[in-house]
């Protein structure tokens, strides 16, 4: 989503060395009015391309096809009209020297189609993002309790390489607390990722234990990190670990 502020600004706010926070508002979300229909164009914003870009993905022939296409600004794409809406409640900081992030990408089975589309879609352009920016992320994919695989994105082949493990998902359950854990191990033992904060993408649906409540909020004091959420259904909204909440 590049052009999505919301998501820029989460991008922003994410790196916990790199942020002076003046003013905090943990509860704070930001919510996307819905849009108008305008018509239909070529540009490189995957948060409105049409289904059946994202769909060349799936196939092995055609995924080059896609990866070209985004970095030439041509995938065919909605045009929108209509303006974003978000809570009065602000966090005044100062940006600079942004650091990195480990995402958890849901991939369970209640992500399954459009939720799960547009969340690898959320990931690939973050990935552009930060590639841009000279920043480092971490990439998670997890199912069930136990399920996960991971990449560490780096050098100019970050979309390339993301492409191709952005078709990798589990359909079975969900647990948030495999992904979470396995951040926090990245987080504490793997030098570059020091400064990092964690993004969750997600549909919401899963809770966590009260016992990894604790655990959690120890954890994100001893090493200093955040957590923010962004939603891909809005009639599910966790926010009780995060520190940040965006519903797409």
């Amino acid at each position: 989503m590049n052009r999505n502020r919301h998501i820029r600004d989460v991008l922003k706010r994410l790196g916990k060395g790199n942020v002076s926070v003046e003013k905090q508002d943990k509860s704070k979300v930001a919510k996307i009015k819905k849009d108008e229909l305008f018509g239909i164009n070529k540009s490189g914003n995957i948060s409105r391309m049409l289904p059946s870009e994202l769909l060349n993905l799936e196939d092995e022939n055609l995924k080059y096809l896609f990866y070209a296409k985004y970095l030439e600004n041509s995938l065919l794409t909605y045009e929108i009209k209509g303006k974003d809406e978000v809570e009065k409640n602000e966090v005044e900081e100062k940006i600079s020297n942004k650091g990195p992030i480990v995402v958890c990408l849901d991939t369970s089975g209640s992500m399954k189609g459009t939720p799960l589309l547009r969340a690898k879609a959320l990931v690939l352009s973050i990935i552009k993002i930060l590639r841009n920016e000279n920043r480092e992320l971490y990439v998670i994919l997890f199912g069930a309790k136990g399920q996960f695989q991971e990449i560490s994105l780096e050098g100019e082949e970050d979309i390339t390489k993301a492409v191709k493990f952005l078709k990798k998902s589990y359909e079975g359950g969900t647990d948030f607390e495999t992904p979470l854990k396995r951040g926090i191990e990245i987080i504490s033992e793997k030098e570059v990722y020091k400064k990092a904060d964690i993004l969750m993408v997600t549909d919401g649906s899963c809770r966590i234990s009260y016992q990894f409540k604790r655990i959690l909020k120890e954890e994100k004091e001893r090493l200093d990190f955040k957590i923010y959420t962004v939603i891909c259904d809005a009639d599910r909204v966790e926010k009780d670990f995060s520190d940040g909440v965006i519903v797409i």
